[in-house]
């Protein structure tokens, strides 16, 4: 019978960086030795460097040489930077790859993390806009329209900006979007794992 490896837990920070450089190289510095996939929301987007004629500027998000970042979407079109953002680090027992199948948006990225011998692990990184236009859905519609394969285990992270009583104490009722995102996280079998606001 042969041995098993025993496999390392894949540890797994989210925050919203309100897309400052400072925290951003703040935290892929600190996190290095604390944790293996930093799910992120508005991150530093801007300038990495120039191109061959001088005033080609290339954008990029905060580099770091023990971080590998995955973009929701490749290549960022111009003038947009995404509003969510996956860093890997590079460690020999997982591997993560961009489920380009499921989601391709600057606000919502799915990952999934294979680390044998257990079932691969789909990551949701959403940032959803407190606002946005009237062409343009917000990444939690998006979201609740997706089929997501339901033989394998998710996580939903990121940051909602939805207001709901399952998770806030509030004044008013919650609104028709975040009623719909409810509903569906209970249709998938979800649970709510974030402490009480």
């Amino acid at each position: 019978m042969p041995a098993h490896r025993k496999t390392k837990p894949v540890r797994i920070l989210q925050l919203n960086t309100n897309r400052s450089s400072e925290i951003c190289h703040a935290l892929l510095n600190t996190a290095v030795n604390d944790f293996d996939i930093l799910i992120i929301q508005e991150p530093w987007w801007g300038t990495i460097g120039v191109g061959p004629i001088d005033v080609d500027k290339i954008l990029g998000p905060t580099s770091h040489p023990a971080w590998q970042p995955i973009l929701p979407i490749q290549p960022v079109p111009n003038g947009l930077a995404p509003r969510v953002l996956t860093y890997v680090k590079k460690r020999g027992d997982f591997t993560v790859t961009l489920r380009s199948d499921l989601a391709k948006s600057l606000d919502l990225q799915i990952i999934e993390i294979h680390q044998k011998p257990h079932p691969p692990v789909l990551v949701v990184n959403m940032y959803n806009q407190s606002t946005h236009s009237v062409d343009s859905l917000k990444a939690a519609e998006t979201l609740v329209r997706l089929t997501l394969p339901v033989d394998q285990p998710v996580l939903v992270t990121g940051d909602m900006n939805l207001h709901h009583t399952d998770w806030e104490d509030m004044e008013s009722a919650p609104n028709q979007e975040a009623e719909i995102f409810v509903a569906w996280t209970e249709e998938a079998g979800l649970t709510l794992m974030n402490e009480w606001d």
